[in-house]
């Protein structure tokens, strides 16, 4: 498996797996003259960008047996310019020195130290790399430009710093336009669209690929590549652990899978670096969040721990997700971005989304739980295991003294003022809890007679639990509610072990009184 690996020639020459979309990149270039793709980090944009180049530059014999060599026949070799912005910096001088260090490089393939020797600016430098190289070629040279919005996104928070990056790119998107005859190609990647950066306003042509339907998997793996394509690793890894390939695919799934890129094509997508990691050890992690996934949260999504509970289910105007635009200051479009959320449904109007998979929904808890607990990570973490622990040892009681001591380390003064009450509150801390200790959870869930508070499965055990303010009946008002509504009988088929638990509740959010065993 190319765990880590980003380069399109090396896992071909070198033998590694492969998922083919080479019919992809060729639909692409000769559908398109400037083109905008957003996928969320570490989803296989720079293998896209990678192989792009080298489809230009004419390399067939890497194509070779790929779904590519079906459709191209000229294999027209092309000189590319490619940038990748994540390896340039944030900073003015940081970005002006490394991009101008790359641009040295192509200046010297075409023998033009002139433009180095002098103090000309980037743009008049890349005019004259495209002038020169369809020139000397005869061919029209490629632009490719990864992570473009790399320097943006680092830079955001800081006024100065952020404008220098927008003033840079303001004076080197327009010479792209201006010089348009004479490039083949445009491609751009990020995560985000910036509206106030010139490549959006002075390209009228810009194609976003990002929600089009013949796009939607272009970036990251489908389950039908990944039974083909990695059948091997996948009994490998059933094999290793004692599943069944049935099993195995079900827990990739259920950790990996569920990002929807296009409501005209709600293929689901496996995310491409976990899947890949985990095939490749064997084992089922958050790899995806271990590589620094949340580390941009804060910055952009500043109210997560209150506004968590929204996120599991929230509709967003059309507009605003296809328009992909960060300045709109809507958190929920930062998250689909992200890779935090995905679509889940289109009425015509709005997109319903949701949580994706348990990686994401365990790396969102991961960072709301401290935040709500004010506590220290690894004490959070610590008392969550212990409660996990006694959860699928079916111990109750050390359950209680965890959940209890939890919950009542939430300081008041975290509610969400003004939209939950206090027993809502209590539900929603003791579901991000169960969250974060990595348990199936689920709220308001539906039942004959009503609505279960919460439902948390653990191995050979389901809880059934229901919260009552003390003034709202409290403890004795819970266990009827569960009796009366019939909440425990839905499991009892699941050849499990079924806990009912009433839980009565301080009125002034001051934690658990009480609980009981039904």
């Amino acid at each position: 498996m190319p765990v880590g690996i980003q380069g399109f020639e090396e896992i071909i020459t070198r033998g590694y797996a492969y998922a083919d979309k080479t019919d992809l990149v060729w639909q692409l270039a000769h559908e398109c003259k400037v083109a905008f793709l957003s996928r969320p980090r570490r989803f296989g944009k720079s293998l896209l960008v990678d192989t792009m180049q080298y489809y230009f530059e004419g390399r067939r014999e890497l194509f070779e047996g790929l779904k590519i060599c079906e459709l191209e026949t000229e294999w027209t070799k092309r000189f590319v310019i490619r940038l990748d912005m994540s390896q340039c910096g944030h900073r003015l001088e940081d970005l002006t020195l490394n991009i101008g260090m790359v641009f040295e490089e192509y200046e010297k393939k075409y023998d033009l130290p002139a433009i180095c020797a002098t103090n000309e600016g980037l743009s008049a430098r890349l005019k004259r790399l495209i002038l020169t190289a369809y020139e000397r070629t005869g061919n029209r040279p490629v632009i490719l430009i990864d992570e473009y919005d790399f320097p943006l996104l680092h830079s955001w928070g800081n006024e100065q710093a952020h404008n220098d990056v927008v003033e840079l790119y303001t004076s080197i998107f327009p010479t792209i336009k201006g010089n348009s005859d004479s490039l083949e190609f445009v491609f751009l990647t990020g995560i985000t669209r910036f509206s106030q950066v010139s490549v959006f306003s002075v390209f009228n042509n810009i194609k976003n690929v990002s929600v089009m339907p013949e796009y939607a998997a272009i970036c990251g793996f489908t389950e039908e590549e990944i039974s083909e394509g990695f059948a091997g690793h996948v009994e490998a890894m059933g094999e290793e652990n004692g599943w069944t390939t049935d099993e195995t695919m079900r827990k990739l799934r259920k950790h990996y899978d569920g990002y929807h890129f296009s409501r005209k094509n709600m293929v689901a997508i496996f995310n491409p670096f976990s899947i890949i990691t985990a095939l490749d050890n064997r084992d089922i992690q958050s790899y995806w969040v271990q590589s620094g996934a949340t580390s941009a949260l804060a910055k952009f999504v500043p109210d997560l721990a209150k506004e968590m509970d929204s996120y599991e289910n929230c509709w967003v105007r059309d507009r605003a997700i296809e328009a992909s635009d960060v300045a709109l200051k809507q958190p929920a479009v930062f998250l689909f971005q992200n890779g935090y959320l995905s679509i889940k449904e289109y009425d015509g109007n709005y997109y319903r989304l949701g949580i994706p998979n348990r990686e994401v929904r365990e790396a969102l808890y991961e960072v709301v739980l401290p935040t709500m607990l004010a506590r220290e990570e690894m004490k959070v973490s610590n008392q969550s295991r212990a409660l996990e622990l006694a959860m699928r040892a079916g111990n109750v009681e050390a359950m209680m003294l965890n959940l209890r001591s939890m919950i009542a380390d939430a300081p008041y003064s975290g509610k969400k003022e003004g939209t939950f009450n206090v027993e809502e509150r209590y539900q929603y801390l003791a579901s991000v809890i169960f969250h974060y200790s990595r348990l199936q959870v689920q709220t308001e869930r539906k039942a004959a007679g009503g609505r279960t508070d919460i439902v948390v499965w653990a191995d050979d055990f389901v809880y059934v639990i229901e919260l009552k303010l003390k003034q709202n009946g409290g403890m004795a008002a819970a266990k009827k509610q569960i009796v009366d509504n019939n909440y425990m009988e839905p499991f009892a088929a699941e050849g499990t072990t079924v806990i009912g638990l009433a839980i009565e509740c301080d009125d002034e959010g001051r934690g658990i009184v009480d609980y009981c065993i039904v």
